[in-house]
């Protein structure tokens, strides 16, 4: 399914963009009857733009949140070793600024959205594990 950015409005500037995306994965959540979201969520303890909003997750029914955990360098090194469209910026990112940024990310732990399976993928994980925990645990969640 395409995202629509290619024709979205704004997409030459990137907080106009970023608003388009985060509404455009709302709009999909809102009618969905199941969904798995995935994002680098902000979090305004460290950033006010980094990252897509957070706001409306709390407002969706039987959230199960999964936060895979792993060391800001291990964090880094992947960031760097990924490729994306050259409209994220990646870039123009900094071994040094990426560290702090993961750094400052770390010790925040989970959003805190629905209920949490937190996942220690600093090294393989077991995907199947990972998704029969997540299917136990959204059977569990209200909702």
């Amino acid at each position: 399914m395409s995202s629509g950015v290619e024709s979205a409005p704004g997409r030459k500037d990137p907080h106009k963009l970023r608003a388009f995306i985060a509404a455009a994965k709302r709009a999909r959540a809102d009618v969905s009857a199941g969904a798995v979201l995935v994002s680098f969520w902000r979090r305004d303890e460290v950033s006010a733009t980094a990252g897509t909003s957070t706001e409306w997750l709390w407002e969706l029914p039987n959230v199960v949140e999964l936060y895979c955990a792993c060391s800001p360098t291990v964090a880094a090194d992947r960031f760097l070793a990924r490729t994306r469209h050259h409209g994220h910026g990646d870039a123009l990112r900094s071994r040094d600024e990426l560290m702090a940024q993961f750094e400052a990310l770390a010790p925040l732990g989970p959003l805190g959205v629905g209920r949490v399976v937190e996942v220690d993928t600093e090294h393989a994980v077991d995907i199947g594990g990972v998704i029969a925990e997540l299917f136990d645990t959204s059977r569990d969640s209200p909702g």
